[in-house]
């Protein structure tokens, strides 16, 4: 019995923009109220508890009935002036309003434990306030269980209802450091970004719009992860908060950017930024509660179901009325669209690179007598490239498989790519999230109209009214804000090849314009074409090159009046050295994509 099906959804209730879950359809089925209360009793055998607790009104109805079937104390949380005796109170928020739970302080006992049971979870605030009420009281809540989990109404979701939602916005890069030098500048990563070598950095000598915003008299803080330090970022904020290692919002971040707003002093104007790594490490896991397949179909979307959460405790701490909020991203990520199959792939080819080598080889060149260093060096450079061999034949090996599986040209593509990366400009890496929400943004909208991140700030400065005197590549999204129409332009893209030192054969430049995709390789215009109709193959799995020239030749007019016009991207300029002891931060940036 699938008991979602006797769930009745009522929108705009108790007020406009509230989808209230109707469990009165539920409980007046008997099969459906029994199957409910028969899982709840059989979940709440996993823990152990001395009584069992529900909120008004609706947790009542489950949690009476769980109590009578396990014979455990049943303990009422009400509503304010609801109890006759003494009692303790907390306060808290509603997704749509303020309310106040009390306990009598008589109903439970120092260190008694409480399983507590509600109807549903929308935001978390009624089931924490219960938790403070149980803390107050002496006892400790051994578990909640709900009957109704809203996981899909948090903290985006909340967002994207009190503003603008942009469904095609585009990065100009694939990784970050040339992404988010885009977004900060409103120029092209051949501007933005200071190259050479396999190092990026953040281009000072270009206007950027976190300085333009402290001339303005912002006061600017930002938390980023100390792995970007070494970019230049962090050298534009006045306050820095350094995040160590891959941390997320789980382990720690989320607390600390809550500690921001409960220690500085909110006083206009003032900038608040946030760089987060959570979609990185879904190679490292996240929270267990998470593992389900309800929360995403990948680890990757399950991840991102983890992140929601804790910015909707986030976005409940911001005064929207006063507070511009932007959600977006610097780039996307290939990996959202995995299937279980495809991650196993991918794992398995990983941990057979991992395992390659060559042991007794390594063991005789380790044992030979200094003497012997000539020799062990030839060795040592033999056992190197026998290894990169060995692994080679591996990842062929594992292409060859996946061209014979029963997967779609996209699934495969993606596959092969997590084996052997070739940064392309494919809509994977490219399609961003872009919100904007809060003070000036009047209606709920969802715009599918194509922008770029290089349009974030030129809007931002709109809509907060300050004069913007920085030449920029990007323009003002203010129209499209307020429901007018605006003429789409088109994206610029670049591939990762472009940023390093090696030529590879996916070293090209593109742009997106009116529902087409093209790109060609950088030195020549010949080589490496790709032209694909987003309308009719969106995910860009059959490339029309050979069949439509025509659109080539109006397509990369478009593209070279972007060239004619940026002397940057005709050359490589801009050029630094490393450093020596940058040389370990370095390796962790390329293990998680950023050079």
């Amino acid at each position: 019995m699938n008991l979602k099906d006797f769930i009745r959804s009522i929108p705009d209730y108790p007020k406009k923009g509230i989808l209230f879950r109707d469990i009165t359809t539920l409980i007046k089925d008997e099969k459906a109220f029994k199957e409910t209360i028969d899982q709840i009793v059989e979940k709440s055998k996993k823990f152990k508890f001395d009584k069992i607790a529900a909120i008004e009104s609706r947790g009542f109805v489950f949690a009476s009935a769980v109590s009578y079937i396990l014979k455990k104390p049943f303990i009422m949380l009400r509503k304010k002036n609801k109890l006759p005796a003494d009692v303790h109170s907390v306060d808290f928020e509603l997704e749509y309003g303020t309310a106040t739970i009390e306990v009598h302080k008589d109903s439970i006992q120092k260190n008694e434990t409480v399983l507590v049971i509600d109807d549903l979870i929308a935001t978390g605030g009624t089931a924490e306030a219960a938790a403070k009420l149980i803390e107050l009281s002496g006892g400790k809540v051994s578990a909640f269980l709900f009957v109704i989990n809203l996981y899909d109404l948090k903290g985006c979701d909340n967002l994207i209802k009190k503003g603008v939602c942009f469904t095609q916005t585009v990065s100009s890069a694939p990784v970050t450091i040339p992404a988010i030098s885009c977004i900060f500048t409103g120029q092209y990563p051949s501007k933005s970004v200071i190259r050479g070598g396999n190092r990026l950095k953040l281009n000072s000598e270009i206007p950027n719009f976190i300085s333009l915003l402290k001339t303005c008299n912002y006061s600017t803080t930002a938390i980023i992860p100390k792995l970007l330090s070494l970019s230049g970022i962090n050298d534009h904020f006045d306050n820095v908060i350094e995040t160590p290692g891959h941390d997320g919002l789980y382990d720690g971040v989320g607390q600390k950017i809550l500690d921001v707003f409960e220690e500085t002093k909110l006083t206009e104007p003032w900038f608040f930024y946030v760089h987060l790594l959570d979609v990185h490490g879904t190679a490292r896991g996240f929270p267990e509660k998470f593992n389900e397949s309800k929360y995403g179909i990948n680890q990757y979307e399950r991840m991102i179901s983890s992140m929601d959460i804790w910015l909707g405790k986030i976005f409940q701490k911001i005064n929207f009325e006063n507070t511009l909020v932007v959600l977006t991203a610097d780039h996307s990520s290939d990996v959202g669209i995995y299937t279980s199959e495809m991650e196993y792939d991918k794992n398995a080819v990983n941990h057979d690179n991992m395992k390659t080598s060559l042991k007794l080889g390594g063991k005789i060149s380790s044992n030979l007598p200094d003497s012997f260093s000539p020799l062990k060096s030839k060795m040592k450079n033999f056992l190197v490239k026998r290894k990169e061999k060995i692994k080679t034949q591996k990842k062929f090996n594992k292409l060859e498989e996946i061209n014979e599986k029963n997967l779609s040209p996209y699934e495969k593509r993606i596959l092969k790519h997590s084996i052997n990366p070739e940064y392309d400009v494919y809509d994977d890496r490219f399609i961003v999230p872009l919100i904007f929400s809060g003070c000036a943004i009047n209606d709920h909208c969802i715009v599918n109209q194509q922008v770029r991140t290089i349009d974030v700030f030129p809007t931002i400065s709109d809509l907060v009214k300050i004069s913007n005197n920085i030449e920029s590549e990007g323009v003002s999204l203010l129209s499209l804000l307020e429901g007018e129409p605006m003429k789409e332009l088109p994206a610029y893209m670049e591939s990762i090849a472009n940023w390093t030192k090696s030529k590879r054969t996916s070293d090209v430049i593109g742009i997106r314009y009116n529902q087409f995709k093209y790109f060609r390789s950088r030195d020549d215009k010949q080589k490496n074409i790709g032209l694909f109709n987003l309308n009719n193959y969106p995910l860009e799995e059959y490339n029309l090159s050979q069949k439509h020239p025509e659109k080539i030749i109006e397509m990369e007019k478009i593209l070279s009046s972007i060239i004619s016009n940026n002397d940057e991207l005709k050359t490589e300029s801009n050029e630094f050295r490393d450093l020596d002891e940058e040389k370990l931060v370095e390796a962790e940036l390329k293990k998680l994509g950023y050079l």
